[in-house]
């Protein structure tokens, strides 16, 4: 005899149920059941709490056990035979799957049933308890003959101690969850629903006085709606409603809830389709005494019809659109949401607007204000899908998607009018001409900023701190070019040469603070100490490198800021005279350490000296004669005896200069 084992069974079968499901799924079985004998209005589904003994008063303690009663035929001798049978077909076509007592077994132990019930003109009591053994069923007993009383049915159960957590305390929480569930029930049209009576030891509440007494619910609207196609000349058809509620609980959110089988099976925040009702909305409300206040709540939609109870999966946790894909006629989960949302947007159609023109606003003021590079493309990009409330680098990083988007777009574009050679119209192509020429703007305006932010970062490091200490040399180095890097491992973006001369960029080879070559020099002294920068092949020859002795080297030596104190033997223009001599004296080898450094009395040699202009550096600029710029901040000079020509620059010196050659673009930009 073939048998299951209950306990893998549900756990495979409810890994995505949690504990309010269960509940819900419990309250729609009675309720059905309470459909069969519908002959007065007075059936009641009465939900017990019993918590934890109290540790303080202020503190509520946890729910233990529920104990759920009601008033009617519940373990008659059929429907106890179904209750023994796991998906049984019995009232097959009300939707019972019968899966809420397997949720029960999850949540739930110690699950007793005493069922008092007639038949037949006769009372009986039936009792037994619910299990997760191989018989889901134990302790089975029947009272017969007793004496007439009123039809009722309990069910206690205890939480398994690993879901205690996942049951609110508040009564009001654990109410409003299970009426947001339930809300079909007590809004479909022509239909009365069995009063529901959520209750602890203190307090009740009534779930059916939700819209009325408590007025937290509103019904707003309510629309109908077909979704069809056409199929190889065949129509097809789906009949859906929507309705919407206003609900004022200050911790909900916004939400579009898919219902089958009058319970509400997925739940989707509304943000994720219209990023403008993350917010709550507002309502001018008068009080008991016809003061007039703000009174916040979130919408709640509810889609429902029969396509959706006929594709709602056993444990109506999910829909079954994934298996409808392959029917070509089925209308897909996506295909009714967007018309759901179209229908939401058209019935808060000014509320919608308003928010989304208060958003784009807020976008194109950071782009006009701080995003200067993105003001080509703001009159093109597609604001629907930001979030409505974002951080500037939220912000950013979306305008870089769309951005990106953009640029790849035209790319194609380009790339069609180049490898299959398509004839555009005159407007197709100034239109891809303008999109180039916006990522080129933009590119650019990007790029320009950043060299403000760099110049503004070098200034704050120039000035003294508050303890009246001043930057280490190495910081300002890193600035313009990452020490112990050289061009081989660093990027164009990842330095800053353009602080010293827009041409430097272009050199073929750059070391920062490291050896270009492995072998040592054999000078013992001082001058084996190499350069902070030195570049090869910068533009002045415009030739590649070669290794040629006609290729000019540039060579850059940096200072601590505000440094007054230089020893005799420090005179930086004798130590990099000296290195110099090294270099034509062919001690150094090329960067892949193939052959010599070729260099001799002709190569081109630059040197450059960033420093304060101090006394001590205008005793070194005077002993080698050098020539003072009349503005005091720049010396400069050619020694004759080393082929070198010397400039000695202060550090706002550099700072004015790169200032000057960006002045236009920062000016145009409003950044100066």
């Amino acid at each position: 005899m073939t048998s299951i084992n209950i306990k893998t069974y549900v756990q495979i079968n409810t890994k995505k149920v949690w504990i309010y499901t269960s509940l819900v799924e419990a309250i729609v079985n009675w309720i059905h059941w309470i459909e069969e004998l519908w002959n007065n209005n007075n059936w009641k589904i009465i939900i017990e709490l019993e918590r934890f003994e109290q540790e303080t008063i202020d503190k509520l303690s946890e729910i233990k056990s529920i104990k759920v009663i009601d008033n009617w035929i519940w373990f008659n001798n059929d429907n106890f035979e179904s209750f023994d049978k796991i998906h049984t077909e019995h009232k097959i076509d009300k939707w019972w799957k019968w899966f809420w007592r397997l949720t029960f077994l999850k949540f739930f132990e110690d699950i007793s049933i005493s069922s008092f019930f007639s038949e037949e003109s006769k009372f009986y009591n039936r009792s037994f308890n619910f299990t997760d053994d191989d018989e889901i069923i134990n302790n089975p007993y029947l009272l017969e003959n007793l004496s007439e009383k009123e039809n009722s049915t309990t069910i206690s159960f205890k939480i398994r101690r690993q879901y205690i957590w996942s049951l609110d305390k508040q009564l009001k929480t654990i109410a409003r969850k299970l009426f947001e569930k339930l809300l079909v029930y007590f809004v479909a049209d022509n239909y009365i629903c069995p009063q529901i009576i959520l209750k602890d030891e203190k307090d009740q509440i009534i779930l059916n006085e939700y819209l009325d007494k408590y007025k937290e619910i509103q019904l707003l609207d309510s629309k109908d709606f077909i979704l069809e196609k056409n199929i190889w000349e065949k129509e097809y058809k789906e009949n859906f409603t929507i309705k919407l509620f206003k609900v004022y609980f200050s911790d909900s959110s916004s939400t579009l809830n898919f219902v089958a089988d009058n319970r509400v099976v997925e739940d989707e925040k509304l943000d994720l389709f219209i990023p403008e009702f993350s917010e709550w909305f507002s309502d001018e409300v008068k009080d008991e005494k016809w003061n007039i206040t703000n009174k916040d709540y979130v919408i709640k939609a509810y889609v429902l019809w029969n396509y959706l109870n006929e594709t709602v999966l056993h444990d109506r946790e999910w829909f079954d659109f994934e298996n409808k894909k392959t029917e070509i006629w089925a209308f897909k989960k996506d295909e009714i949401y967007n018309k759901s949302i179209e229908i939401i947007k058209q019935i808060f159609k000014d509320e919608y607007n308003f928010r989304k023109d208060k958003k784009i606003k807020r976008i194109k003021e950071y782009i006009n204000n701080k995003a200067f590079w993105h003001k080509p493309y703001i009159n093109s990009f597609d604001y629907t899908n930001f979030w409505y409330s974002l951080w500037e680098t939220e912000m950013e990083l979306e305008l870089q998607k769309l951005k990106f988007k953009i640029e790849q777009e035209t790319n194609k574009e380009i790339l069609s009018l180049r490898e299959w050679n398509i004839s555009f119209d005159e407007k197709k192509r100034s239109e891809i001409i303008s999109k180039v020429s916006n990522n080129a703007k933009s590119d650019l305006i990007h790029y320009i900023v950043n060299r403000r932010l760099v110049l503004d970062f070098l200034i704050d490091l120039l000035r003294r701190n508050e303890d009246w200490s001043v930057s280490l040399e190495e910081e300002v180095h890193n600035v313009i070019y990452p020490m112990w890097r050289d061009s081989s491992d660093t990027n164009y973006e990842d330095h800053n040469l353009w602080l010293l001369d827009e041409r430097l960029v272009f050199s073929h080879y750059i070391a920062s603070d490291k050896k270009i070559s492995k072998r040592k020099s054999k000078l013992k002294d001082k001058s084996n100490k190499e350069p902070d920068l030195i570049m090869f092949d910068v533009p002045e020859s415009y030739r590649l490198w070669d290794n040629s002795e006609t290729n000019p080297i540039t060579i850059f030596e940096f200072k601590r800021p505000k440094r007054t104190s230089y020893g005799e033997d420090e005179n930086p223009i004798i130590q990099i005279a000296k290195y110099l001599e090294d270099i034509k004296a062919w001690k150094y080898e090329t960067p892949d350490w193939f052959e010599k450094i070729k260099a001799d009395e002709k190569t081109p040699a630059y040197w450059y000296i960033i420093a304060d202009i101090t006394d001590k550096i205008k005793d070194f600029a005077k002993q080698q004669s050098l020539t003072l710029a009349p503005d005091w901040d720049w010396y400069f000079w050619f020694l004759p005896a080393y082929g070198l020509y010397i400039e000695i620059i202060s550090y706002s010196k550099l700072v004015k200069n790169a200032e000057l050659r960006n002045k236009i673009f920062f000016k145009r930009l409003w950044i100066i």
